[in-house]
């Protein structure tokens, strides 16, 4: 009855998906598999609960407990997304040390891209971890999952037997499921008189005075008392319908609408024999246009190496940067440079804080004289949005700085897979 209940709701998502697309094309695949999670990330729920929970409490027992998110090989891109990232915890390492990976008591969060590439490196350090008296906690399918995996819990990310191998929409899903456990984690700690330091974006006026007491070694372990007991389930249920709604938003016709006309010009680059690179800005973001994976041939570049790259473009080459809010983090001389080549680029960044999308009292505390905005004079052709604002953080909490878990890398990555979709299905095949 379950699987069967969750079969309509899946159906139900696409099928709203294709009724929202625009007149050019259905939904793209990614985002259409990605749709398909939902129902199951629901419910995993009670599980994401109940694993938060038993952290917390380590953690309210032991203050100095390290939250460890291992940044090796197919991992990276998942922990990245947690480390250092606003609106997220400030707990969060990828090691205790060079010489010592995690100690006694720790906390391992990993996610699991694909297992039949990750078993072989996965299982001998699963195994050093538990030895050193670690609790593991899993994101992944749980299909095909090794057996006797030592781990604390498993997290299904709700890959079918056939889409094992997906691993953009198996990180994709870890990703949405590690906020909702954030979450959970954080709202079982507030039942416990305690309330975790999270991070606030740079974007924010007051960010280095919130941030820098929660940025040192004992900073980072700190947590503040509080009554605001948050009830099991709340914010991990609305991390997921801010899920939900994304999906929705990026199936939106204007969105759609852009998304093709982007890819329409850069197939036509690729098929007069030019080249498409691409780069971008974001924890999750940079690490997943590098995974060289898609459908597409782009050619990735590094940010530090956007620069030194462009003065070696050919005219009519393509850069599709995946950024962040306005220009932040592109260097400043990219316009000009891309304009003395003759590179022809698309943009996608979140849309400017103004008082038409924001509420004065969270505008007031926006950094917008920080963030920059594209010139009178460019080489940007298109203009994909993506669907988040400043602060970063999309889940009211009733304790400092009073939201978080951000969206935004999973915006971008899943924008990234949909143009990769579209730029691919006007392209023969490779």
């Amino acid at each position: 009855m379950m699987k069967s209940l969750r079969c309509v709701l899946g159906l139900a998502v696409l099928i709203w998906l294709t009724a929202c697309a625009s007149p050019e094309a259905a939904p793209q695949s990614s985002l259409s598999a990605f749709a398909r999670r939902l129902p199951g990330m629901e419910s995993q729920l009670p599980r994401i609960t109940a694993s938060a929970e038993a952290a917390a409490r380590r953690v309210a027992e032991k203050p100095q407990t390290n939250l460890i998110y291992p940044a090796s090989m197919d991992m990276v891109g998942f922990a990245s997304e947690f480390l250092g990232r606003a609106g997220g915890l400030a707990a969060t390492i990828t090691r205790v040390s060079a010489q010592q990976p995690a100690g006694d008591g720790d906390i391992v969060v990993l996610g699991i891209r694909n297992w039949r590439l990750d078993e072989p490196w996965l299982m001998p350090m699963l195994l050093d971890y538990r030895g050193r008296g670690c609790t593991v906690i899993v994101f992944g399918p749980r299909s095909q999952m090794p057996r006797d995996l030592p781990c604390d819990a498993i997290i299904d990310n709700g890959a079918s037997a056939g889409e094992l191998g997906d691993g953009p929409t198996n990180l994709a899903a870890n990703v949405a499921l590690g906020w909702m456990w954030t979450c959970e984690y954080a709202a079982a700690l507030s039942r416990l008189g305690k309330a975790p330091g999270i991070l606030w974006s740079v974007a924010m006026n007051d960010s280095r005075e919130h941030n820098q007491p929660l940025q040192t070694p004992e900073g980072r372990h700190k947590l503040e008392p509080t009554d605001q007991a948050v009830a099991a389930g709340v914010l991990g249920k609305a991390y997921l319908q801010r899920v939900r709604r994304l999906v929705r938003e990026l199936g939106d016709t204007q969105v759609q609408s852009v998304l093709n006309h982007a890819a329409e010009m850069i197939a036509d680059h690729l098929r007069q024999g030019h080249a498409a690179y691409l780069s971008g800005l974001g924890h999750l973001t940079s690490y997943e246009l590098a995974m060289e994976d898609g459908k597409t041939p782009w050619k990735p570049v590094a940010i530090s190496s956007l620069l030194p790259a462009i003065s070696n473009m050919d005219r009519r080459d393509f850069l599709v940067w995946i950024g962040y809010v306005g220009l932040a983090g592109l260097p400043v001389e990219t316009m000009s440079h891309l304009q003395q080549q003759g590179v022809d680029m698309v943009l996608s960044e979140a849309p400017m804080p103004s008082r038409r999308n924001m509420p004065d009292d969270l505008l007031s505390r926006v950094n917008v004289t920080g963030l920059r905005t594209l010139p009178q004079s460019s080489p940007v052709l298109a203009t994909i949005p993506q669907q988040w604002l400043p602060p970063d953080a999309e889940i009211a909490v009733p304790w400092s700085p009073g939201r978080m878990a951000p969206i935004s890398g999973l915006n971008a990555v899943l924008l990234f897979r949909m143009l990769d979709d579209e730029v691919a299905r006007r392209l023969p095949p490779r």
